[in-house]
């Protein structure tokens, strides 16, 4: 034998002894397993982070937990992160290498120090590293652990992520009254009667407009769930932040449930004013406060324009209004499709279609019955102005979908010109609910044009871990890339049965004597 041969073969030989010890050794003194299950976070008190994510949080008499710089911290957050301690529990050892630390993000660089305190009594430190194939990697003393069941968002945020970010603390249902005053629009007022919200004031709509309740729940809605971004200190004045007398204003009032004097159940009417000033980044930021406060925060530019909407734009965007339950014609044409379906009874059938049917097409009603509920439903993006209605393209529309009721009339709805919206493609459309023009999607122009195959009866589910699709989220994609879809789904079925075929005759021969 050669002499390299040898060599080789007698560190193959070392090696492998080594890795035999290594893993037939008896576990190291000391902790196997860490357990954090019988702490009583109710006496926790005070919790620091260190780290790249530095932070104090500390539990006030009045047993709501505050940062250090004094704001409210969210409070639900930090709870979650108390439930979070008690349920570590592992026998699960990485490492207690401090080489190895780096490895897991449970180095002081990377990872994120929690020590929590009862008085000045430390109750618990640990590192909460990175998640695992196995757990997140958290350490204690000098042992990294994966434990199960807990997550690193948890323990793991930016110091200003602990902030209690509602702008309002009161509920929902506790909203009465809503009034928006915007430095270029009129004011207006919202008010819930009945639980629904309607306008204050009905005369400062012209004659023709169609008010949109659900509009103006929404607009309540995203006031009441407002959401601060993060706290500005110091404050860097009414020039810069625009948060003067001419700032936009929301005042909200809330009726909230109490007791009087005699111990009797009553209620007391909180008003809340928020003020919107100017951007501090333009397209991402924007100033505001409450008034009584003297906090500045910021708002994402997105939100505050969920908010600074005129009355005009609680205008109801449905385009179309039939009796659904009327409706025995659907045709659906453009420069591509021509579809025509009629209803007998109960029964959808195909009178006509331009397109070639796929292979083993099958018709399904209830794909038909949607298109038409879709159409029913349709809504806006928003009116179109008084410029863009001579350019609109609809006195010769590119496309139409017609719905013919029981007794003859028809209801139309007339596709015109496709455009840029905004860097976004709309198209023009009009219906029969009034003589407006409205701006849509253009997306949801083209799954109302859908063709014949997204009339086409799909399989009730496909096995070997493929999705069960909706139709209807079958209908929104392109044509050919539906086709190739369905064939795929189909293909890889007919995979799974031939494996599964396959595995049953392997079977049955294994099982089957063999003769002498």
């Amino acid at each position: 034998m050669k002499r390299s041969t040898v060599i080789a073969l007698a560190v193959f030989i070392a090696l492998l002894v080594s890795a035999v010890m290594l893993l037939t050794q008896k576990p190291e003194r000391g902790i196997t397993r860490v357990s954090l299950t019988d702490i009583n976070i109710q006496q926790i008190d005070r919790i620091v982070f260190n780290g790249k994510n530095a932070a104090e949080i500390k539990r006030q008499a009045n047993a709501k937990w505050f940062l250090d710089n004094g704001k409210l911290a969210d409070n639900a957050a930090v709870e979650r992160l108390l439930e979070s301690l008690v349920k570590i529990n592992s026998s699960n050892l990485l490492t207690r290498d401090p080489n190895h630390y780096a490895e897991y993000e449970t180095d002081d660089e990377k990872g994120t120090k929690l020590t929590a305190y009862s008085g000045a009594q430390k109750v618990i430190e640990l590192t909460v590293g990175k998640n695992t194939s196995n757990g997140l990697a958290i350490r204690i003393d000098n042992s990294v652990y994966a434990v199960n069941g807990v997550y690193s968002g948890a323990f793991v945020r930016k110091a200003s992520d602990w902030l209690e970010k509602r702008v309002f603390a009161q509920k929902i249902d506790e909203a009465k009254r809503l009034e928006i005053k915007l430095a270029n629009s009129s004011a207006y007022a919202l008010i819930k009667k009945d639980n629904s919200w309607s306008i204050e004031n009905p005369d400062i709509f012209p004659k023709d407009f169609r008010f949109d309740a659900n509009a103006a729940s929404s607009l309540v809605s995203n006031v009441v769930n407002l959401r601060l971004n993060d706290f500005i200190m110091p404050d860097p004045g009414v020039e810069k932040t625009g948060l003067g007398d001419d700032a936009n204003t929301l005042s909200i009032t809330f009726s909230q449930a109490t007791t009087n004097a005699s111990n009797n159940a009553d209620s007391q009417e909180i008003v809340k004013v928020l003020r919107i000033g100017k951007d501090k980044e333009k397209n991402k930021e924007i100033y505001a406060k409450l008034d009584g406060s003297d906090d500045i925060f910021t708002l994402a530019v997105s939100s505050a324009n969920r908010l600074l909407k005129p009355a005009s734009d609680l205008r109801d965007l449905k385009l179309l209004q039939f009796d659904i339950t009327k409706v025995k014609k659907l045709s659906i044409k453009s420069t591509k499709v021509n579809l025509a379906f009629a209803k007998n009874d109960t029964a959808w059938t195909l009178v006509y279609s331009n397109e070639k049917k796929p292979a083993n097409f099958a018709l399904d009603p209830m794909l038909i019955e949607r298109r038409v509920n879709l159409i029913l439903n349709l809504r806006a993006t928003r009116l179109a102005t008084a410029k863009e209605n001579s350019k609109s393209g609809l006195a010769k529309p590119t496309s139409v979908v017609t719905v013919e009721l029981n007794d003859g009339s028809k209801v139309n709805l007339r596709f015109g010109r496709e455009f840029k919206d905004e860097n976004k493609e709309a198209i023009f459309a009009q219906g029969n609910i009034d003589n407006a023009t409205y701006v849509l999607n253009t997306s949801i122009w083209k799954n109302l044009l859908g063709g014949i195959v997204t009339f086409n009866k799909q399989p009730e589910s496909f096995s070997g871990g493929m999705p069960n699709l909706d139709p209807q989220t079958l209908a929104k994609l392109p044509p050919d890339v539906r086709e190739q879809l369905i064939k795929q789904m189909m293909q890889k079925q007919r995979e799974q049965q031939l494996i599964k075929q396959l595995e049953t005759n392997a079977a049955q021969k294994q099982n089957t004597p063999t003769k002498p």
